[in-house]
Formats: C-alpha cells, structure tokens, sequence
C-alpha cells in the first residue's frame, strides 16, 4: 500500500503539474490573441484619424481660402464706399438714400 500511495501521490503531482502548464498555455494564448486584436484596433484607429487629420487640414485651406476671399471683397467694399464718398461728398444727397448717411449706426448701416 506504501508504494501505491506513493504511485497516486506521483500522479496527482504530474496531473497538477500538467494542469498548471495547460492553465499557463492557454492563458498565454488568450493573451497574444487579445493583444493581436488590440493591434487591429490601435491599426484601424490610427488609420481612420489620419483619414480625419487629412479632412480637417483640407476644411482648414478651404476656410482660408474662403477667409482671404471675404478679406478681399471686404477691402474692395471699403475702397468703393470711399471712393463714393470721395465722388459725391461727405453730405452729398445721394448717400442717405444709399445707405450710407453720415450717423446712422456702424458702417453706415441702421436707424
């Protein structure tokens, strides 16, 4: 009987001992699969916020573009009204019906 509980004391050591390496196997095969898929993850991220950086940086041109436009109508506003004003006077009597009387809120716009 000795020597047959020792035997079963052998086994039940090498069943743990498999059941912790199968444990350790599986749990590093659980692990390089979810690392596997977090790399797909970050991948795609990085790739749809490059996407994203891209469209941001043409909306930004397009913006500029559209701002040095108005910038340019603006000063081409401003150069006629002046040269309005040069061409009928300060008080001349077409520029109330214009639009452009003297005191009449910012720019000449307004009660």
């Amino acid at each position: 009987t000795r020597k047959l509980e020792q035997a079963n004391a052998e086994k039940k050591h090498r069943l743990r001992e498999e059941a912790r390496r199968l444990r350790e196997q599986y749990n590093a095969e659980v692990d390089n699969e979810l690392l596997e898929q977090a790399r797909v993850v970050v991948e795609r991220f990085s790739d749809r916020l490059a996407v994203l950086q891209e469209e941001a940086d043409r909306q930004r041109q397009r913006l500029e573009k559209e701002a040095q436009e108005l910038m340019k109508e603006s000063q081409r506003y401003y150069h006629f009204k002046a040269e309005a004003r040069r061409l009928l006077g300060s008080s001349g009597s077409l520029m109330p019906s214009l639009g452009w009387g003297g005191r009449r809120g910012y720019g000449g716009y307004g009660p």
